[in-house]
C-alpha cells in the first residue's frame, strides 16, 4: 500500500502544499502547451506524483484545471466587501481586477477561454467555481449596499459585474489601451454607477406613474 493510500484509510489531511504544487503544475503546462495537450499524466509527471494522487483530489483534467484557476484567483486583496462607499468599492474592484489579469499569463487566460468553447466540462467547472461565485460575492455586497441606503431596493448587480469585466477584457485583449486607474474611475462614474443609481424597482411610484 503506497502512502497516499495508506494516508487516505487513516483520515489524514490533505497536504495543502501538495495541491498547490499539483495545481501550479496544471496551470503551468496549460500556459507552456496549450489546455487540449496537457494531461494528467503530464501533472504527475512534472511534480514526480502518481496519476492516482491527482485522480484522488480531483476527478478530471478540467476539474483540476477549474481548482487551480480559481484558487490563483483569491487573494484577500480581491475580496469584495461593501466599505460603505459603493464608488470607491467599485473603482477599488475594478483596479484590482485589471491588476490581477495582467499578473496572470494573459497566454494562459485567453487559451482557456477558447478551451471553454470546445470542453463543455471545462466551462461547467469554471463557471461554478469562478464566475459563480464572484456572482454571490457581488449580491452579497448589493444587499450590504441596499441596507446602508446606497443603493435602492431591488437593485440587479448582474449588469454591471457583466459591462466592468467585458470593457477591461476588450481593452487588454483586444484594443491594447490602457486600462489604469482613470480609465477605471471614468468607467465606473460615466457608465456603471449611473446604472445603479438610475435603476427603479419595479413597483416604484417613479414606475407606475
Amino acid at each position: 500500500m503506497t502512502p497516499d493510500q495508506l494516508a487516505a484509510r487513516r483520515g489524514r489531511p490533505r497536504d495543502q502544499a501538495r495541491d498547490l504544487e499539483l495545481m501550479t503544475a496544471a496551470l503551468d503546462l496549460v500556459a507552456e502547451v496549450g489546455y487540449d495537450r496537457v494531461s494528467m499524466e503530464a501533472v504527475a509527471t512534472a511534480c514526480s506524483a502518481s496519476k492516482a494522487t491527482i485522480y484522488r483530489r480531483w476527478p478530471s483534467k478540467a476539474a483540476l484545471v477549474a481548482a487551480a484557476l480559481s484558487c490563483r484567483e483569491k487573494h484577500p486583496h480581491t475580496d469584495v466587501a461593501f466599505s460603505g462607499d459603493i464608488r470607491q468599492d467599485m473603482v477599488d474592484g475594478l483596479v484590482q481586477m485589471a491588476q490581477s489579469i495582467q499578473d496572470d499569463d494573459m497566454n494562459l487566460l485567453i487559451g482557456l477561454l477558447g478551451a471553454m468553447r470546445s470542453d463543455p466540462e471545462l466551462a461547467r467547472e469554471l463557471r461554478s467555481q469562478m464566475i459563480n461565485e464572484k456572482r454571490e460575492a457581488g449580491r452579497a455586497w448589493t444587499r450590504e449596499g441596499i441596507a446602508a441606503g446606497q443603493l435602492l431596493p431591488g437593485t440587479d448587480l448582474a449588469l454591471v459585474q457583466d459591462i466592468g469585466p467585458a470593457l477591461i477584457f476588450t481593452r487588454l485583449m483586444v484594443t491594447g489601451e490602457p486600462v489604469d486607474e482613470e480609465f477605471c474611475v471614468r468607467l465606473v462614474d460615466e457608465v456603471l454607477l449611473p446604472l445603479v443609481r438610475s435603476h427603479t424597482p419595479p413597483d416604484s411610484p417613479e414606475r407606475t406613474s
